[in-house]
This record gives structure tokens, C-alpha cells and sequence, in this order.
């Protein structure tokens, strides 16, 4: 047997906040009930399903704003990932999609590393696109340049260069430094004949 329920929230594969849907009894009366993630389709709870539909929209909509605006966002952004290479620019690794997530956490976004479509991690330096899976609605395309970090302009090398152009620092004397270069007190010369007279 089957019973008419509203869902209170959204439940998967069978359907969203607002939805009236056909269940068996059992699994209405054993799972969705008492977890509250339903209401029996009564009367007066028909009556409230207008307003959870109208709540729906409105928060869908207001999500689906936000999530073009971060595409928006994205789209104007050039990441730069310096990576550790080799001779002749071989990258030791390869960037990922957990690369791609990092950067962008440092520009203050904070986006999952499974929206993502990159195929293949990458080996080679260079300017690459990726979209990114925002909304159901919404991809972004994502530009990002994998740079050496020796590279002139990236922070390691900036941080090697500042640290070659230091003056070193003069090692403190220690006391046996300083004794060793202090000329040597003069002794006075032995007098002469100084044994006593024979008679």
C-alpha cells in the first residue's frame, strides 16, 4: 500500500522541498516521518505546500544570484601556481585540482576541488583554462598559469634575490679571538752575571 506525503526537505532521488510524492506506507512511516523529512498530505498540510513551494523559489533564486556572480568573479580571475622544475622547466609532479583549490583560497575562494572539470593533472609550464561546475545552471571558466618558482616575479625568487643582496653579518669575536690578537707582552731580559762573587 502507498500513502500521499509532503516532503519538509529535500530527500534523494525521490524529490524536494514542497514536493508531494507517492510512498510506501512502510517507508513513510518508518524512515520519512519520524526523521521529519515529511508530513502526511492532509488537508490542511495541502494547504501549507503553496507557501514551502514559495520559500523554494525564493531561496533558489537568491543562490542562483550568488553563484553568477561568483562566476563572474572567477572568469576575470589569472591564477598563478609556481611549481618546482627542473632542468629545462620539467615540472617535478604535476598540477592538480587540489593545486586549483589552494590558489584560489588564497584570493578568498573557497570552491571544492570536485567542481573541477580537468581531465588530466598537468606536467608542463604554461596558461591554461578550466570550467568549473558551480551550479547545475552555472559554469565558470577558470584561467591559470603554472609558473616556475624560480621564475623572476614569483615570491621564491623575489625571496632568493633579497636574500643574495644582504650583507652578511660579521662574526662576533670571542675572548680567544681577541686575546690571540693582542700583540704579546714583552718580558724583561734576564740580567747578566747575576751568581754571587767567589773570594
Amino acid at each position: 500500500m502507498t500513502t500521499d506525503v509532503i516532503l519538509l526537505k529535500q530527500v534523494k532521488d525521490l524529490g524536494a522541498e514542497g514536493d508531494k510524492v507517492t510512498v510506501a506506507n512502510g517507508y513513510a512511516r518508518n524512515y520519512l516521518l519520524p526523521q521529519r523529512l515529511a508530513t502526511p498530505a492532509t488537508r490542511a498540510n495541502v494547504r501549507q505546500l503553496a507557501e514551502l513551494k514559495k520559500r523554494r523559489t525564493e531561496r533558489e533564486a537568491a543562490e542562483l544570484a550568488t553563484v553568477r556572480e561568483l562566476a563572474e568573479k572567477l572568469s576575470k580571475l589569472t591564477l598563478s601556481i609556481p611549481v618546482a622544475t627542473g632542468p629545462g622547466g620539467k615540472l617535478f609532479g604535476a598540477v592538480t585540482t587540489h593545486h586549483l583549490t589552494e590558489a584560489l583560497t588564497k584570493e578568498g575562494f573557497e570552491i571544492d576541488h570536485r567542481k573541477f572539470e580537468l581531465k588530466h593533472p598537468i606536467h608542463a609550464l604554461g596558461t591554461f583554462d578550466v570550467e568549473v561546475k558551480l551550479h547545475a545552471e552555472v559554469t565558470a571558466n577558470l584561467k591559470f598559469s603554472i609558473v616556475s618558482k624560480t621564475a623572476p616575479g614569483t615570491e621564491e625568487a623575489q625571496a632568493a634575490e633579497a636574500a643574495a643582496k644582504a650583507p652578511r653579518a660579521r662574526k662576533p669575536r670571542t675572548e680567544a679571538s681577541s686575546k690571540a690578537a693582542e700583540p704579546a707582552e714583552e718580558k724583561p731580559a734576564a740580567k747578566k752575571g747575576g751568581g754571587k762573587k767567589k773570594n
